[in-house]
């Protein structure tokens, strides 16, 4: 079951680079997950961030 969030507006973006290994791990995660990448991404810092720093939105 996902948990459902009201959509936010994205005013901001993140531009960097890795292995190509590792995006074609990404990308075969967010097909098992049937997610695209960016919502991933996103989900995975805002856990991300709770856990280190307890939450900054």
């Amino acid at each position: 079951m996902r948990h459902c969030r009201p959509k936010l507006r994205k005013d901001a973006s993140l531009r960097f680079q890795v292995v190509r290994e590792l995006r074609v791990e990404l990308q075969v995660v967010c097909l098992v997950e049937n997610k695209d990448t960016s919502e991933l991404l996103r989900e995975f810092i805002q856990v991300f961030a709770v856990r280190s720093l307890g939450g900054l939105q």
